[in-house]
């Protein structure tokens, strides 16, 4: 995946209401190594909250299961684990453990991505946001013989 197919792909998760979404660790491994450091550097993406469920790799089903979390005595840090609602599949597979690092997410916005592009092309305006609009205007851009506002449409 190139990095304006992870763009596009978060541009698409955005979609039409512009409302902050969540990326999860595992689409992140989806992209090159580089990637998510460059979108934290230009603050495409920020951090998010932990995930509160995960899909479950202990069987082909790959249900979406709440994580559950216990501290581990030994260490002190938290043991994140699902549990199957399957009877059977409970004793054979017991605690399923997930990598804490399987709950970090990112976040991005419509309002975040209207940041970076005004960045990028040195816009000095106010970027104007309404979340009920389709489209946010980013500034003013201008040339010798004429001006015109730039919009990000969300849709």
């Amino acid at each position: 995946m190139t990095l304006n197919e992870a763009l596009l792909s978060l541009l698409d998760r955005i979609g039409g209401t512009g409302e902050s979404q969540n990326v999860t660790w595992q689409t992140i491994q989806l992209w090159p190594s580089d990637i998510l450091r460059r979108f934290m550097e230009l603050e495409i993406l920020t951090l998010s909250t932990t995930a509160q469920s995960v899909e479950c790799q202990g069987c082909e089903n790959r249900c979406f299961k709440e994580v559950l979390r216990l501290p581990n005595k030994l260490n002190q840090s938290t043991r994140a684990f699902v549990v199957c609602d399957d009877p059977e599949m409970q004793n054979q597979m017991g605690r399923i453990e997930i990598p804490q690092q399987w709950l970090q997410q990112w976040k991005v916005t419509a309002f975040q991505l209207a940041k970076v592009v005004a960045n990028l092309l040195a816009i000095e305006n106010k970027i104007e946001y309404r979340h009920e609009q389709s489209n946010i205007r980013i500034g003013m851009v201008k040339n010798n013989k004429r001006r015109r506002w730039l919009f990000l449409n969300k849709s």
